[in-house]
């Protein structure tokens, strides 16, 4: 899906959720619970984002070849 897609590029969910939530939904005439709201959905984008980015990096740092005879 496009959510998924978004998250796969690493830090631009989280950017793409706080224009979403303020202004695609309305929640910047909520006014203090908006933000609120928002800065939940846009931090836990970002966790997400970072595990996404811990995963990969462990993916790549699994396939190296540590070997002497490698070089």
């Amino acid at each position: 899906s496009w959510s998924d897609h978004c998250r796969k590029v690493s830090f631009v969910s989280s950017v793409v959720v706080l224009f979403y939530c303020l202004f695609v939904k309305g929640l910047i005439l909520d006014g203090k619970a908006g933000f609120y709201y928002t800065f939940q959905r846009m931090l836990s984008e970002l966790l997400l984002s970072l595990d996404l980015v811990e995963h990969r990096l462990r993916k790549t740092i699994a396939n190296i070849d540590y070997s002497p005879l490698s070089r």
